[in-house]
C-alpha cells in the first residue's frame, strides 16, 4: 500500500517544464508592451520593450529580442524617429543574419508594417510571402496584409489568401487556449481583414460574421483603436443590409472612438457615412 501510494505521488507530479522562469517572465514584459502600443501608450511601451529586451539578452534569446526591438522600431517609426528606427532595424538585421536565420520573418514583418502604413500594397505582395514553416502568429499577420493589400488593389475578388486565412484563423484560435505567447490582437485583425474582404465582394452575411468576431476579440483584449474600426465597417456592412438604425448607432461609436483618439482622417470618413445616411429617407 505504501509502494502504491508512492507511485500515485510520482504519477501526479506536475510535468517538468523545459523553460526557465526567466522565459515566461520575458514574454510576460513583452505581452505588455504590445498591449500598450495597442493602446498607443507609446512612451510605457517603449520602456516595456526596453526591459523586454534586457531580460530576453540575458539568455540570448534571439527570437525574443527580434519581437522587442520590432515594438521599439514600430514606435520610433510612427514619432518620425528616423534614426532611432534605423538602429533599431540594423539590430534585428545582424541577429537575423548572424544569430538566427529563422527569425528573419520577424523583420520582414516589420517591413510588411512599414509598407502597409504607406499605401505600397503591390510591394506587400511581393514581400508577404506565406510559409509554413513560420511560427502561426507570423504566417497569420502576413497573410493579414496580405489579404488587405488584395483588397485595396482588386476589390471584389475572390483569392486564395482569404481562404488560407480564414483556414489558419480557426487553428489559431484554438492554439489561444493553451499558447501564452498567442496574441489575440492578431486573430482580431484576421477577422477584420476577412470582414472587409468579403464586404467588398458583396457576401454580407460572411462579412459580418466576421467583424462581430474582431469586434468582441477587441473589446475583450482592449483593442480599442482596432474597435473603432471594427464599429465603421459593421456600420457600412448592416447599412448595405438595410438596417439603418443600426448602421448610425456602429458609425457614431466609432466616431467616439476615433474622437478619442484624434484620428482625424477616419472621423471625416466616418461624418461623411452619417452624412449620407442621415439624410436618406
Amino acid at each position: 500500500m505504501i509502494l502504491a501510494a508512492i507511485l500515485a505521488t510520482g504519477c501526479s507530479r506536475p510535468r517538468l517544464s523545459l523553460e526557465p522562469q526567466a522565459k515566461a517572465s520575458a514574454d510576460a514584459t513583452l505581452r505588455l508592451g504590445q498591449n500598450l502600443e495597442q493602446r498607443h501608450n507609446f512612451p510605457d511601451a517603449a520602456q516595456t520593450y526596453n526591459s523586454a529586451l534586457a531580460q530576453y539578452r540575458v539568455f540570448a534569446d534571439p527570437a525574443g529580442q527580434m519581437y522587442a526591438l520590432a515594438g521599439l522600431a514600430r514606435i520610433k517609426y510612427l514619432q518620425s524617429d528616423t534614426a532611432a528606427f534605423t538602429e533599431y532595424r540594423e539590430q534585428m538585421q545582424t541577429l537575423a543574419t548572424k544569430v538566427d536565420p529563422e527569425t528573419q520573418c520577424i523583420l520582414d514583418l516589420l517591413d510588411i508594417y512599414i509598407l502597409h502604413h504607406q499605401g505600397r500594397f503591390e510591394e506587400i505582395l511581393k514581400l508577404a510571402t506565406d510559409n509554413l514553416d513560420y511560427p502561426p502568429g507570423i504566417r497569420m499577420q502576413i497573410l493579414t496584409y496580405k489579404l488587405q493589400a488584395d483588397s485595396y488593389l482588386n476589390p471584389g475578388m475572390d483569392s486564395q489568401t482569404s481562404k488560407n486565412l480564414e483556414s489558419l484563423s480557426g487553428k489559431y484560435k484554438s492554439r489561444l487556449r493553451t499558447d501564452f505567447v498567442a496574441d489575440p490582437i492578431v486573430l482580431a485583425s484576421a477577422y477584420y481583414a476577412l470582414a472587409y474582404n468579403y464586404f467588398l465582394q458583396e457576401r454580407y452575411p460572411q462579412a459580418l460574421k466576421n467583424i462581430d468576431a474582431a469586434l468582441t476579440w477587441d473589446y475583450r483584449y482592449e483593442n480599442f483603436p482596432g474597435l473603432g474600426y471594427a464599429y465603421w465597417l459593421k456600420g457600412q456592412i448592416v447599412a448595405k443590409q438595410g438596417d439603418k438604425p443600426q448602421a448610425i448607432s456602429n458609425l457614431y461609436k466609432a466616431r467616439e472612438i476615433f474622437s478619442s483618439y484624434a484620428n482625424d482622417t477616419m472621423l471625416n470618413k466616418t461624418d461623411q457615412l452619417l452624412k449620407a445616411l442621415e439624410v436618406t429617407p
